[in-house]
């Protein structure tokens, strides 16, 4: 079974029970759960896994930055319902030869990313096992202001990203030895997307506060797959142009002469960590950085692309698969 189709066996089992507490707003399928306790003050809750040589690899993550890693994919969470982070849980599974020191960089760079944006590490647990992985339960708050869901999103709306698609993807390449980068600044900026994300808490926030957007997800299975949610949340279609995609001619370059595709790694690697979002707003990009519109929501459903050439073609859920 796919992840897909895993996670639609759970969702149809348990849905029906979301009446069995007045306080939860929104359960299964969105970035977060929502909970209240009282008007204007709502919880997010959300959880995520982390294994070894499927989500990291040790032989070039280092541990710090596996610890700063492990916190900010489940920050991004948060920021894509654009709230703010306040607790933390981390159950983890050690094997043997992970060492004290090596633990200690880790427990650092945990100590680091969740301190940058005010999280508290408030409990967890430990297993011995055969293989590194982690569980993390990040729990944030709305204070006041209303979350931003997977549904929402209308036709007519602008389909727009924050940052760039891509590097993570590239980044992962060139440390598996697959991809190439002349230029050592850029080969250390897209390897730093891979190793380092930073979870888009202010953007998301920001979006939040101002109701910009009509819809919003994380990016980290893909923008195929990711933005395919909120088109299936909002029972609408997508749109986006391959000439409007950030960073594409910078990956063109590097993906030249090899196997891999620059258009590939932008719509399809995932583990950007950016935030994809839909917005009536036809100036957003224009006044506000990092922000970049690359495609409209439509009637109908899927997401398509429309290549360079002109062709269209249907690419919803062509991301990552566990």
């Amino acid at each position: 079974m796919s992840e897909r189709e895993i996670i639609g066996e759970i969702s149809r089992r348990f849905q029906k029970t979301t009446s069995r507490s007045r306080h939860l707003v929104c359960g299964i399928g969105d970035d977060c759960a929502v909970f209240r306790q009282q008007a204007g003050s709502d919880w997010l809750i959300s959880t995520d896994m982390l294994v070894e040589n499927i989500h990291f690899d040790l032989s070039f993550h280092p541990p710090y930055k596996l610890g700063r890693k492990i916190v900010a994919v489940n920050l991004s969470d948060i920021a894509a319902m654009g709230g703010l982070p306040e607790f933390m849980l981390i159950s983890v599974s050690l094997p043997k030869y992970i060492g004290r020191s090596w633990l200690a960089d880790l427990l650092a760079g945990i100590d680091d990313m969740s301190a940058g944006f005010g999280c508290q590490l408030i409990g967890g647990d430990t297993v011995g096992g055969g293989e590194l992985s982690f569980s993390v339960t990040v729990i944030g708050k709305t204070d006041g202001i209303t979350p931003i869901y997977r549904y929402g999103a209308k036709a007519g709306d602008r389909v727009y990203i924050t940052g760039s698609l891509g590097q993570s993807g590239a980044g992962l390449e060139i440390l598996r030895g697959g991809l190439q980068a002349d230029d050592p600044e850029l080969a250390e900026k897209l390897i730093e997307a891979h190793l380092n994300p930073e979870p888009q808490i202010k953007t998301g926030r920001m979006l939040a506060e101002r109701a910009l957007a009509t819809a919003m997800q994380d990016v980290s299975d893909g923008i195929t797959t990711d933005l395919a949610h909120i088109c299936s949340a909002s029972k609408v279609g997508a749109v986006i142009y391959e000439h409007l995609l950030p960073g594409r001619e910078q990956l063109e370059r590097i993906c030249a002469g090899t196997n891999f595709s620059a258009l590939d790694l932008m719509i399809a690697a995932g583990e950007d960590y950016q935030l994809v979002f839909t917005s009536p707003s036809r100036r957003l990009a224009e006044n506000t950085a990092e922000i970049t519109r690359i495609g409209e929501v439509v009637c109908g459903s899927g997401v398509r692309l429309v290549r360079l050439n002109g062709t269209e073609e249907d690419i919803a859920w062509r991301g990552f698969e566990h």
